[in-house]
């Protein structure tokens, strides 16, 4: 009996342990395909998705036209999605395209960007590829580098390494929140994709081949 309630008790043990082994080697694997190019939180075409950001559009924009891309190849869409803030005019005057889409009755990320999909990949301008950035957010300037070059081998999705930003003022929460995004999306994801293995897309920092989009129209819809 005690070593039956000895061998059960070990079982958890030997679970913890391997999944101890598993984040292991991913962060590792990770460090070993850690790249510049990323995305932070606070001919590929970029495009944002803004719904009253006007206190933070601007510096995202700037973010994007500072790309080491070469600026012709290039295109920074703002969608102002069902807005009632300076959010277009700001993103406008920052140097960004604006694309206005109002519809109440339709609201939702998902709706946006099908509805910005479907217009983007049309005539005149049809980019290779659409990347899609959150407006909160600041792109490393080789974002777009390291996406196409991700695309050039062979991956028609490819997700960014997506952080929070944070200095010595950051309250203790938002430490810790960037924590769990480097744990998360840097060791986890990266790790993930050095061993040849997925890693999720997480709605911010993503690029979508052509082929993909035409392929499999945007229909995952949600309230948010």
């Amino acid at each position: 009996m005690t070593g039956v309630l000895g061998a059960l008790l070990a079982i958890p043990g030997a679970v913890f342990a391997g999944f101890g082994l598993y984040l292991v080697i991913l962060a590792v694997a990770s460090g070993l395909l850690h790249r510049e190019g990323a995305i932070t939180r606070d001919r590929p075409g970029n495009r944002l998705l803004v719904i009253n950001e006007e206190y933070l559009i601007s510096r995202c924009v700037a973010s994007l036209l500072a790309q080491s891309y070469p600026r012709a190849l290039y295109r920074v869409v703002v969608i102002a999605d069902n807005c009632s803030d300076g959010t277009a005019a700001i993103a406008a005057g920052s140097g960004a395209e604006v694309m206005i889409r109002t519809e109440p009755d339709a609201r939702g990320k998902g709706r946006a960007l099908r509805w910005a999909v479907d217009r983007l990949l049309g005539p005149p301008d049809q980019p290779d590829a659409v990347v899609v950035v959150d407006a909160d957010s600041v792109a490393d300037c080789n974002l777009l580098t390291e996406l196409e070059a991700a695309m050039g081998r062979g991956h028609p999705v490819v997700q960014a390494d997506y952080t929070v930003l944070t200095d010595e003022l950051s309250s203790r929460r938002t430490q810790l929140v960037a924590a769990g995004f480097l744990l998360f999306h840097r060791v986890r994801f990266s790790g993930r994709a050095r061993l040849g293995m997925s890693a999720n897309l997480v709605g911010n920092g993503m690029l979508f081949s052509r082929a993909t989009l035409e392929a499999h129209p945007w229909s995952a819809f949600t309230g948010v």
